[in-house]
């Protein structure tokens, strides 16, 4: 609902890890997840589980920052999951750029689905 007040170009502050998240089986139509460096374990065990029901038609959405292309965790996991119909994801660097297109770029296809 937070979200939906804000208008294009405000910048807001986040702060956690916060514990105790279950989750319900299509509670919400979409989860999106915010993680950064290590940050990124309790969102991916919670979207790995939403893609392993079958049942749970919830579309999920990973913005995931790291500061190089070292730094990315699970990196192949992100891949497999970006298979998913209901999955996925992109990856930003704050300290290194990707070239894959002949450009560089903080952000780029090779880092997201």
């Amino acid at each position: 609902e937070y979200f939906t007040t804000l208008d294009v170009g405000v910048v807001t502050e986040w702060k956690g890890v916060y514990g105790g998240f279950s989750w319900v089986r299509d509670r919400w139509k979409n989860l999106v997840g915010f993680g950064q460096g290590v940050g990124l374990a309790p969102i991916y065990s919670i979207m790995v589980g939403v893609l392993d029901d079958e049942e749970d038609e919830t579309r999920l959405n990973l913005q995931y920052c790291c500061r190089d292309l070292d730094g990315i965790l699970m990196r192949s996991d992100l891949q497999a999951m970006g298979k998913y119909w209901n999955f996925g994801y992109s990856i930003y660097l704050s300290r290194e750029s990707c070239s894959c297109e002949g450009k560089l770029a903080r952000s780029c296809k090779c880092l997201s689905s």
